[in-house]
């Protein structure tokens, strides 16, 4: 048994009224470009709101952390 929880949006109310929609229609395959910046400043700016990024990192974030850091993301008081 699936739930789906709503919000007020029109897919949404979509989905509602039409459950089979989203049931019963095959799924396309997700393509991500896990080298896109704009994902890895996304998924930066999360990492460094739970822990401080370090150097370290880009073994994670690959070779565009630092500019990103640098271009995305303010420091703190201690410089992290």
């Amino acid at each position: 048994m699936a739930v789906l929880v709503a919000e007020d949006l029109p897919i949404d109310r979509n989905y509602l009224e039409f459950p089979d929609k989203l049931y019963d229609q095959p799924m396309d395959d997700l393509t991500i470009d896990i080298e896109s910046k704009v994902i890895i400043e996304a998924h930066l700016q999360c990492a460094a709101h739970e822990m401080p990024l370090s150097k370290d990192d880009a073994s994670y974030f690959g070779a565009s952390l630092g500019e990103l850091c640098d271009s995305k993301l303010q420091k703190d008081k201690d410089g992290w």
